[in-house]
Order: C-alpha cells, then sequence, then structure tokens
C-alpha cells in the first residue's frame, strides 16, 4: 500500500491540544492583569513552495524481450539460466544445425556451379558479338548467347538467395542476446523440437530501468513529465539513482483513486558497482512543480480556540484574532487561501496567554527566509 499525503483545503478545525511552541489563548475573563504580552511576529510575504512526493514503487525493465525461433529445430543446448545476467552479443540457446549445416554447404556448391555456368556463358556471349560485328555470325546465334547469359545470370542470382538463406538459418540457430539484461524465463527444453515463431526466452532488459508507482490525487498535480527524482532500494540505503518522470497517468485507479506515475533511471548518472533489478522495491522521492510566491505560515503558528484553529495578527499593538481558509498538508508549512494579506504581522508566540484584542509589545524577529517545503508520506 502506498503512502499518502493529504492535502486538505479546510476552515480551521480543532486537531489537538497546544504544544508548547503554540500560542496560548487567555479567556478574558480570566486574565490577571492588562500588561502588554510580548511577542514575536513575521510579516506575512510569499514564499516559493517546492513540493517533495515520497512515495514507494517496483523497479521494472523499460523492455521485455521475447526470443523466438527462425527455423524449425530440436534445442541442442540452452547456455543460461533463469536469473543471469548477460551482456548483448552472448550465446543464450543453441538449435541443432546439422541439417541447416547440410542446407548451407548444398546451396554453397549449387552457386559455385552456377557461377561457373555464368562464367561460360559470359565468354560465349562476348566471342560471338565479336564475330557478329565481322559480320561472319547472325544475328540468330548471338541472340542465342545472349539469352543462355541471361538465364546463366538469374541462376546465379537464384543460387545466391538460396546460400544467403541457408547461412541465415544458420545464424538463426545461434540465439544471442540483442541486449544488457536478465533472463526472466527459459521457455523451453534441450531435446525439445520447436517450430517456427516458437518463443524460447523472455529477458528484461537492464540498459534502461524505470519504476513504476501510483501517486494520490491530492498530490498528482504536483507533478509533470520531466520532474526529478531520487530513487533508494533496500539493499543500498546510502546509494542515491537518479531519476526523471517518463509518464503520469491521466485515469486514476477504480479501487484506490491513485495515478499511475512511471520514472526512468538515468543510466549514466547511475552506472556504479551497484546493480539494480527488476523487481525490486524502490523508495522515490520526487521533486514536485514550483509554486511561485504563495503566502505560507509555519503550522505552529495556529493555535487552538474554541475548537477551531486560529492565528492572531498585529493591528495597532493589539492581537487581532483571524479564522483563515488555510491549506495544510505542507510539511511545516500552511498556505493561506484567504483571510490574511500579505505584509501583516503574524504572532508567532508569547509570554503568556493571548485574547483577541489584548495589547501586545514585539520582541525582535528575523525575517523568515524562503523556504523549501517537504511533503511526506504517511
Amino acid at each position: 500500500m502506498f503512502k499518502k499525503v493529504y492535502i486538505a483545503l479546510l476552515t480551521v478545525a480543532a486537531l489537538g491540544a497546544c504544544s508548547q511552541d503554540e500560542i496560548p489563548i487567555q479567556d478574558p475573563m480570566n486574565t490577571p492583569d492588562n500588561k502588554p504580552i510580548a511577542v514575536t511576529a513575521i510579516t506575512l510575504e510569499p514564499q516559493n513552495f517546492i513540493p517533495h512526493i515520497a512515495v514507494v514503487g517496483s523497479i521494472q525493465a523499460a523492455e521485455e524481450i521475447v526470443l523466438s525461433a527462425e527455423l524449425i529445430a530440436p534445442v541442442k543446448k540452452i547456455h543460461v539460466r533463469e536469473g543471469q545476467n548477460v551482456k548483448r552479443g552472448d550465446l543464450l540457446l543453441s538449435l541443432d544445425s546439422e541439417k541447416v549445416e547440410l542446407n548451407l554447404t548444398r546451396a554453397s556448391e549449387s552457386l559455385q556451379r552456377a557461377q561457373s555456368r555464368l562464367q561460360e556463358s559470359d565468354d560465349n556471349f562476348t566471342r560471338r558479338k565479336e564475330l557478329a560485328e565481322q559480320k561472319t555470325l547472325s544475328q540468330e546465334l548471338l541472340d542465342a548467347a545472349h539469352h543462355e547469359w541471361q538465364r546463366a545470370k538469374s541462376a546465379v542470382a537464384e543460387a545466391e538467395a538460396a546460400a544467403s538463406l541457408a547461412q541465415r538459418k544458420l545464424t538463426d540457430s545461434r540465439i544471442i542476446s540483442p541486449v544488457n539484461g536478465v533472463i526472466d524465463q527459459n521457455l523451453v527444453e534441450v531435446g525439445e523440437a520447436v517450430q517456427e515463431g516458437q518463443d524460447l526466452l523472455l529477458i528484461q532488459a537492464t540498459d534502461h530501468l524505470e519504476v513504476k508507482t501510483y501517486v494520490s490525487e491530492r498530490d498528482i498535480h504536483f507533478i509533470r513529465e520531466g520532474n526529478k527524482a531520487q530513487v533508494t532500494v533496500a539493499n543500498w540505503p546510502d546509494q542515491t539513482f537518479a531519476a526523471s518522470v517518463s509518464t503520469v497517468g491521466i485515469a486514476g485507479d477504480r479501487r484506490t483513486g491513485n495515478f499511475p506515475v512511471t520514472l526512468l533511471i538515468d543510466p549514466i548518472a547511475n552506472s556504479s558497482a551497484v546493480t539494480l533489478r527488476p523487481g525490486m522495491t524502490a523508495t522515490v522521492r520526487i521533486q514536485g512543480e514550483t509554486s511561485q510566491s504563495k503566502l505560507l505560515i509555519p503550522e505552529t503558528t495556529l493555535v487552538d480556540y474554541q475548537r477551531e484553529r486560529v492565528v492572531f495578527v498585529i493591528e495597532d499593538q493589539k492581537a487581532v484574532l483571524r479564522r483563515p481558509q488555510l491549506q495544510v498538508g505542507l510539511g511545516d508549512q500552511v498556505k493561506i487561501i484567504s483571510g490574511l494579506q500579505q505584509g501583516e504581522r503574524v504572532i508567532v508566540s508569547a509570554s503568556r496567554p493571548l485574547r483577541d484584542g489584548a495589547t501586545v509589545v514585539e520582541r525582535t524577529i528575523d525575517k523568515i527566509d524562503e523556504q523549501t517545503t517537504e511533503l511526506e508520506a504517511e
């Protein structure tokens, strides 16, 4: 099951008691005195928000290759086993080539005879042309020599095609790996008589690997093709593999509502001693699209008050209670939907419980820097 990140649009709701970093609220009936309350505050200004979505997926081969027989012959030898790594050009399986070799020998001999006849016909035709030019040979005999030369030439072409076919059949009796990969399945056994077109081996190509995963409907709008990502696997937790989003599904799963996402692992950036294999479980951290100039506040500025989560702003040296509409689920930040404006001073801490309208005096605090807020899976 994939972890989900919830980004909820809400009009502040009660979520539990205040922590020691949250702002306490004083009931106006229980205020001990009217001394100003010392507070710290930040100025609400636009910030860039870069979400990071953490999901779990499965490593797969970007290409799956099925090798099939190109001739009818028994399986002579299987040179690899399932799960074995192979390289491009490796011999994987041999078919019995005895009949094919015999056919190639015959075809080669036929080609030699045809070439000899063509040479004879060519010499004969050349001599007769010379005689015809000297007016010592009839046109009829010259035409006959020309026709014989054409037949010999056609016979050579046919013999060459037959020899080429026999040579290809011999080549086809040796099943060679076309890629670097892993043998997924041996589909035949030694001695089995295979038919033309019958599947012999299944290879998972490892030149290009991808990760298949699913992203929740609440996070999918952060992801675009080309977004960068980092991939790790359990066997090598300290090794990070660069990847990028190659496809983003347009239809969610009917059962879960999650959307399929495919990431292509960069083969150049990931050249290392570590060997990734299809079927491994991968943890993926996708860098989402940057949201420019969003009004964000630390989640610690929210306080519980009468079953709501509210904030206090400073107006004319007074603490003024606000009930903003918020989008939570952005790590330790909260996005302002409405109810707060750029430039307002939002209280982040107080020396004692606050109340709406209480007099406050500010302590100095540095302006919050532009932050990168991380989305984390549940």
